[in-house]
């Protein structure tokens, strides 16, 4: 099955060339389908960091929300779009409640979601929001549901945009409205993300704003969110994030 990377990334040209784009190699993904949107100030840092061969998308972009629309819209509807984080490393794979192994193969990953989200009629799949075993199990979940933006696959829909003011939800949003649209999402709850800490990372959102501005607009965004789609979601009891619902859905559309 044919498809494209898309990477929001700025200011980390070097992890990401030393994590996803090393992880991508790994795995043979041709470099000529890896997309790079990056600011128009990282554009020649990414140049001369990176093999030629990958496509550099300069754009004037003020949040990954945006960055993310605008990758929506440069793709043509129908292709189908994975997209990731520049600070992937891989998968890791629940073996048992208490254990989990590494896994790489990113192409068997991407192929189980595609064939998965043709079969339910959906254009949004991905893994598990968390990489703790005892929390994981060995099914597919198809229900409304929180996807890691940090890897998904999307068979692209340019009506589906993120419209939060806040700008720090945008795939809770991605995932609503597209369950909201199509009826069903795909996740594949035994698979999650290897990464590296993202308290010990540099670049990316922490160099245009720091943990209490960004704690800030996340409570703001997660509140908008609730008070625009409340069939869908609701503000967790206890801890932070939100709670995602699945009502029941009437009518569910086919794919474009």
């Amino acid at each position: 099955m044919k498809y494209k990377i898309a990477i929001p990334s700025i200011y980390r040209e070097n992890i990401l060339k030393k994590n996803t784009l090393k992880f991508l190699q790994s795995n043979s993904i041709p470099l000529q389908d890896i997309f790079i949107f990056t600011n128009n100030d990282c554009y020649n840092a990414y140049r001369n960091t990176l093999d030629k061969n990958i496509n550099i998308i300069p754009i004037n972009s003020n949040s990954i929300q945006q960055t993310r629309n605008f990758i929506r819209n440069y793709f043509d509807d129908n292709e189908i779009i994975v997209g990731m984080d520049d600070d992937v490393k891989g998968f890791l794979k629940k073996v048992d409640d208490k254990t989990l192994e590494k896994y790489t193969d990113i192409k068997t990953i991407t192929n189980i979601l595609i064939k998965e989200m043709y079969d339910k009629k959906t254009i949004l799949g991905g893994v598990n929001m968390v990489s703790n075993p005892f929390f994981m199990n060995n099914k597919i979940h198809y229900k409304n549901c929180l996807l890691p933006a940090c890897y998904y696959v999307f068979i692209n829909d340019k009506t589906i945009k993120a419209t939060n003011p806040y700008e720090l939800t945008e795939d809770g949003e991605v995932c609503i409205k597209v369950f909201e649209k199509y009826g069903s999402l795909v996740r594949l709850n035994y698979i999650g993300l290897d990464m590296l800490p993202n308290k010990k990372t540099e670049g990316g959102i922490q160099q245009v704003m720091t943990k209490q501005e960004r704690d800030y607009k996340q409570r703001l965004s997660d509140k908008w969110l609730v008070e625009n789609y409340p069939k869908f979601c609701a503000i967790k009891n206890t801890g932070v994030g939100l709670r995602y619902i699945t009502p029941k859905v009437k009518n569910q559309l086919t794919l474009l």
